[in-house]
């Protein structure tokens, strides 16, 4: 869970400042979406844990490494521009990000293999929202995919 205080260091440490509803959805993580759980097989991981982080060092240490120099994120394969925040990623290296250029909180997915941002949700809500859709019909599918493994067994 993140603190008012860390929230606070880390705009500063990054010199940003976060929009105000991605604030609050950090200051106080929907507690449906951090009991969520994405079944990988060998793990199982929350939200809160990859695609919507709710820890302030994993913020910090996914935005200083997409700003570090000689970085291939980005067409040019410069570091990432400043506007960008990360706030997730897929483990795939991609990543979900803020445009703080903009007002609001609308949610970016980064393409690593296109180098290019695309605006996926309006807001952070609605970004959250669609990781319960897709984490629950991941789990589903997982579960239907082992069933028929077993069945044929």
């Amino acid at each position: 869970m993140i603190r008012k205080d860390d929230l606070n260091l880390l705009q500063v440490m990054l010199g940003v400042r976060l929009p105000e509803d991605y604030q609050k959805v950090l200051l106080a993580y929907p507690q449906w979406l951090s009991i969520l759980r994405r079944d990988m097989g060998w793990k199982q991981e929350s939200p809160a844990d990859r695609e919507l982080l709710n820890d302030p060092w994993q913020l910090l240490k996914d935005n200083h490494c997409v700003r570090m120099l000689r970085t291939p994120w980005t067409e040019d394969d410069g570091p990432w521009p400043d506007r960008y925040f990360v706030v997730g990623n897929n483990e795939c290296g991609d990543y979900w990000t803020l445009n703080l250029s903009e007002p609001g909180s609308s949610i970016y997915f980064y393409d690593h293999e296109k180098g290019l941002f695309t605006k996926q949700f309006d807001t952070v809500d609605a970004f959250a929202d669609w990781l319960a859709q897709d984490i629950k019909k991941w789990n589903e599918t997982r579960a239907t995919k082992i069933g028929d493994v077993q069945r044929i067994d």
